[in-house]
């Protein structure tokens, strides 16, 4: 197979050559600074920078005198993305042209590679902050530069430059700069390309992570919130008959426990629920369980609570995440309620096939007091509204809010769920 002997295709020839170490950059642009990626590095971009001194472009007559040498544009990348390592590559090019050359051409080679490595090592820490478009723009200007100083070199080194000049027409030195130009931006395509392909799973890594951890801290804050809601109501009830230096004492416990709940509160809001099975479960058990925990906070703050739940319905959902939302939802009510009425009922609609549970508050104060409705939730402010209706959403279920005239407010909670003789047992 002879070598291809025309112009473009030595051009090409060459391009095809430079653009080796692409493949491998996918490997190698994650952990530039380690040793052993450093070194495979070094090695590819010597390799192929010898192999362009070697396939030099030729002048297509009988002369053949040297034209061109492609061996800066690998050269050039290399000082951009591996750094100061890339003086290796200038030594393995000088140490070539010794054994191939002699002395002068090593002398000539090392000069100017030195030359060329002070320039763009200057310009490496812009080049980066760039972004992509300011990159293209920034690979037009090198390969000006690059073409440049190859032509000043053959200008000044070239044995015969007056043949240089006379028999290198306009036509062969624009296809030469066409090509220094089309491997520049290539390698900012696909480096560039390759960068942000790298970027996004290292972001996608780290989001899992943070993920892992923002779990597991609702989980710890999942099993501690309620019974520090618990405490926090037995200690209010015992409080109403405690004298003197206990009621302080108690008054203190009360606001270390309100701080812990706050805490808690946050880490519940910043990160995601926990993942469980969606299982049926019996919501009147359920809803026993979350009277028990409430009805002391609510008793201490003057709230009739009342739960009424038909016994034979199930949910289908996330046990945990149901108990949190009616949790927030209920102590929101609670402290809005200013010693009203709460009523809460759970029952089952044959139409549409769903478990309604449905929440009444009635205020005695209404008229007396600015927190009368539910103006933080319907602005998305309120936090344990937005965190019931994101915990309802996620098991499959909806949140509506109701007022009537008056005193009375109206939340509706519509679920998947059944009657138990459905289940044929």
């Amino acid at each position: 197979m002879s070598l291809p002997t025309s112009l473009i295709e030595q051009l090409l020839f060459n391009l095809l050559i430079i653009l080796v170490p692409i493949y491998f950059f996918q490997w190698i642009l994650p952990t530039t600074k380690s040793r052993i990626n450093q070194v495979i590095s070094i090695s590819i971009f010597s390799i192929i920078t010898l192999l362009t001194n070697l396939f030099t472009i030729e002048s297509p007559s009988s002369y053949e005198e040297l034209l061109w040498s492609l061996c800066y544009i690998p050269y050039v990348i290399c000082i951009l993305y591996i750094g100061k390592p890339a003086l290796l590559v200038a030594l393995f090019l000088s140490i070539f042209q010794l054994f191939r050359h002699g002395w002068i051409p090593f002398i000539e080679s090392a000069l100017l590679s030195f030359i060329l490595f002070l320039t763009i090592y200057f310009i490496r820490n812009s080049y980066h902050r760039l972004n992509r478009r300011g990159k293209y723009f920034a690979s037009i200007v090198l390969s000006t530069y690059t073409f440049s100083f190859m032509f000043i070199k053959l200008w000044i080194f070239s044995k015969d430059e007056i043949y240089l000049m006379e028999n290198t027409s306009l036509k062969a030195l624009i296809i030469l700069f066409i090509g220094y130009l089309l491997a520049y931006i290539l390698y900012t395509l696909f480096i560039e390309t390759t960068h942000k392909t790298i970027m996004q799973a290292e972001n996608t890594h780290h989001t899992e992570k943070l993920h892992m951890v923002s779990g597991l801290a609702k989980s710890i804050a999942y099993e501690m919130r309620e019974p520090l809601t618990a405490v926090r109501g037995f200690i209010q009830l015992s409080r109403n008959g405690a004298m003197n230096q206990s009621a302080e004492l108690l008054d203190t416990a009360i606001h270390e426990l309100n701080r812990s709940e706050n805490i808690l509160k946050e880490y519940t809001m910043v990160s995601p629920s926990p993942s469980g099975e969606m299982k049926e479960f019996r919501l009147h058990i359920v809803m026993n369980e979350i009277q028990l925990l409430i009805q002391a906070y609510a008793n201490h703050q003057g709230v009739k609570l009342t739960v009424v739940t038909e016994r034979d319905i199930y949910v289908n959902g996330h046990v945990a995440k149901f108990k949190q939302a009616i949790l927030s939802l209920l102590t929101y009510a609670i402290n809005e309620a200013d010693y009203g009425i709460i009523q809460v009922s759970a029952t089952y609609c044959e139409k549409t096939d769903k478990v309604i549970v449905e929440m009444n508050k009635d205020q005695k104060n209404s008229f007396s007091s600015s927190k009368h409705s539910f103006p933080s939730f319907v602005k998305g402010k309120n936090v344990n509204l937005f965190t019931t209706q994101r915990l309802l959403e996620e098991i499959g279920g909806t949140l509506i809010v109701k007022k009537r005239v008056g005193r009375v407010m109206r939340v509706i909670i519509s679920l998947e769920g059944r009657k138990r003789d459905q289940l044929g047992t």
